[in-house]
């Protein structure tokens, strides 16, 4: 299996880094499972390899460099996040859980 490389960014937030809760993997394909509370989440990195994000529970915001921000609920479509393109994602809401998928 392909791993997934994380560069960590050198730009500046406020979002708390929180782990995986559950990683589930299955053939050639990874989903990391993170829960997160307000201003919790994914400060801003990048990855050798796109991947798939979801946001099954609550609310949060995807920050891809270069474009808008964008709000996710379990009623917005998922979002594929490009390869070496920094991005974040924050919880706004407590009891937030967002599915990041990759192969």
């Amino acid at each position: 299996m392909k791993q997934n490389k994380t560069y960590m960014s050198d730009k500046s937030t406020n979002v708390k880094y929180v782990a995986p809760f559950r990683v589930h993997n299955i053939a050639e394909t990874t989903a990391n499972e993170f829960h997160f509370n307000c201003g919790e989440g994914l400060p801003w990195h990048s990855h050798d390899v796109s991947h798939l994000t979801m946001c099954i529970i609550g609310k949060c915001i995807v920050r891809v460099e270069g474009h808008s921000d964008r709000t996710m609920d379990c009623d917005t479509p998922s979002i594929i996040l490009p390869l070496q393109i920094p991005h974040e994602i924050e919880a706004i809401v407590p009891n937030t859980i967002v599915i990041n998928i990759y192969t």
